[in-house]
């Protein structure tokens, strides 16, 4: 059987989004423990008949015995040469039992595996495995060339909390406004306004760089040295689904490592009330 056939071009056309930021899982442990990373992308996905979003699944439902389809880069066997087209195959789910006979994996991970497939390679690490529209897994490791071992995927299912938690940590919106475009301290700051996503940290690990000058009248943002708050953004919003959540109270220089403290608007809505009357309030 020519196992090439069994391969299916999706697209030869795509996009190219330049990464912000990567945010890899606290356990990971190399090359195949916790292997699960989420992105930020700058700029949005232009959805269209070729590219379209995935859901990710509810429950462990991807039971062996069952087609899982991969799409990835394939390389073919012969010649080793990479195809510039993406391509999709449908293979065989197999139970952990029978995997963990060739593969040193948990209950984390999910395999697929066809004996007869040795036509071609895929290396394409991170390659998503769908069943029925859902993104069951991501490549963690294979073997090269279909070299007759199973190929091991992280199992989506179990790090939807994780993924729930990290997603709604960099739902945070911060609009800053820097007033001065001179240069200080070898920075060049600009003149334009400027939003950027970063990270809620809770108030016992900004408490923690802070030196415990933080309350529950406080929220705390931080990525890294790279993004934050300079002098001159004092007094900008903290923004989350279009309510402010706070009001740059102090921070370090232009991102020197630390942590950025802002004023919590929900522990000052009564204050607010007070002085302005009846304000519009959510549940953030």
């Amino acid at each position: 059987m020519d196992n090439m056939e069994n391969l299916k071009m999706v697209s030869s056309k795509g996009q190219t989004l330049d990464v912000v930021f990567a945010v890899l899982h606290d356990d990971y442990d190399k090359p195949y423990n916790d292997n699960i990373a989420l992105i930020r992308v700058a700029g949005d996905i232009e959805f269209n008949e070729k590219i379209r979003p995935v859901a990710l699944p509810t429950d462990g439902h991807a039971d062996y015995n069952r087609l899982g389809e991969i799409v990835g880069w394939f390389t073919v066997k012969a010649d080793l040469s990479v195809n510039n087209q993406l391509q999709s195959v449908n293979l065989p789910i197999i139970s952990n039992d029978q995997c963990a006979k060739y593969r040193d994996i948990t209950d984390k991970h999910i395999c697929v595996h066809d004996e007869a497939l040795g036509d071609f390679c895929h290396e394409d690490i991170g390659a998503p495995l769908i069943v029925d529209d859902l993104l069951v897994g991501i490549e963690s490791y294979v073997a090269p060339c279909a070299g007759g071992l199973p190929d091991v995927f992280t199992r989506i299912y179990s790090y939807r909390q994780w993924i729930d938690k990290i997603i709604r940590k960099f739902e945070m919106q911060l609009i800053s406004l820097i007033k001065f475009p001179q240069i200080r301290d070898n920075l060049l700051l600009s003149d334009k306004l400027h939003e950027i996503d970063l990270p809620i940290i809770s108030n016992e690990e900004c408490k923690k760089d802070r030196r415990g000058y933080i309350t529950e009248k406080h929220v705390c943002t931080y990525f890294n040295s790279t993004a934050g708050l300079c002098f001159e953004d004092i007094g900008g919003p903290l923004i989350f689904e279009g309510a402010q959540l706070g009001i740059a109270s102090y921070a370090i220089p232009c991102s020197l490592d630390w942590p950025d403290v802002y004023t919590r608007i929900s522990g000052y809505l009564q204050w607010i009330i007070d002085h302005v009357g009846t304000v519009r309030t959510t549940s953030t």
